[in-house]
């Protein structure tokens, strides 16, 4: 299946969206704590979470009119995140961190970019139908995870960060590109896990929980199972 991407760089709906959040943040929160609530919420309501829902937004004000609080702009936000992923098959999610300020020298967070992170897939996956897993142990926002099963639809997809948002970005967007998968938030040099994701396509759009796991389990990444 080839990316039906038409354009690069940011597009009208990543600057509405960064647009929305930077009105947050102009009332009185931390650019990280805006953009951090933002994710946790949307994993929250697609996990069907209210009490972690209700929690965060309990830290934002319910003063304005309707439609300026912020409990409707991180709506807003990510309902037009929703339309622009499905409409352009992009890593939508990964432009408005980068435009949003979120990337970081210290920690090399800077994403591969979209025409790359596509010839690499083509390369290391475009004409082998036999792949059914596919890992990346950095993945970011999970760009390669994403153009790579575009091609290969079926496979499942494994992917590790040892940022936390990096980890829920890539667990979100395969959720809304409707792939099986699953991710890890942890060291991968490490075999660190801290908390892991699954994601599970269906007919009606992808779903997406957190696994609880024990402790004691020292399973590495690809060693959960690809049902």
């Amino acid at each position: 299946m080839q990316n039906p991407r038409t354009n690069t760089g940011t597009t009208p709906t990543v600057d509405s969206i960064v647009d929305k959040l930077n009105t947050i943040y102009r009332n009185g929160y931390s650019y990280h704590r805006v953009f951090r609530d933002w994710i946790d919420l949307m994993l929250y309501a697609l996990q069907r979470t209210d009490t972690e829902y209700l929690e965060t937004m309990d830290h934002y004000g319910n003063d304005a009119p309707r439609g300026e609080r912020e409990a409707d702009l991180f709506a807003a936000a990510f309902g037009e995140l929703q339309v622009a992923t499905a409409n352009t098959g992009l890593d939508v999610l990964g432009d408005v961190y980068e435009t949003f300020g979120m990337q970081s020298d210290y920690l090399g967070q800077h994403f591969t970019p979209h025409e790359v992170a596509e010839l690499l897939a083509e390369l290391q996956y475009g004409s082998d139908d036999s792949v059914e897993k596919i890992s990346d142990p950095a993945c970011g926002s999970g760009r390669l995870l994403l153009y790579s099963a575009q091609r290969h639809p079926d496979v499942v997809l494994f992917g590790q960060d040892k940022d936390a948002v990096c980890a829920k970005l890539t667990a979100l967007n395969l959720c809304l590109f409707n792939f099986d998968g699953y991710v890890v938030h942890g060291d991968t040099i490490r075999l660190e896990q801290q908390k892991i994701w699954q994601t599970v396509s269906t007919s009606s759009g992808g779903i997406v929980r957190e696994i609880v796991r024990d402790e004691e389990q020292t399973e590495t990444l690809e060693d959960l199972p690809a049902e």
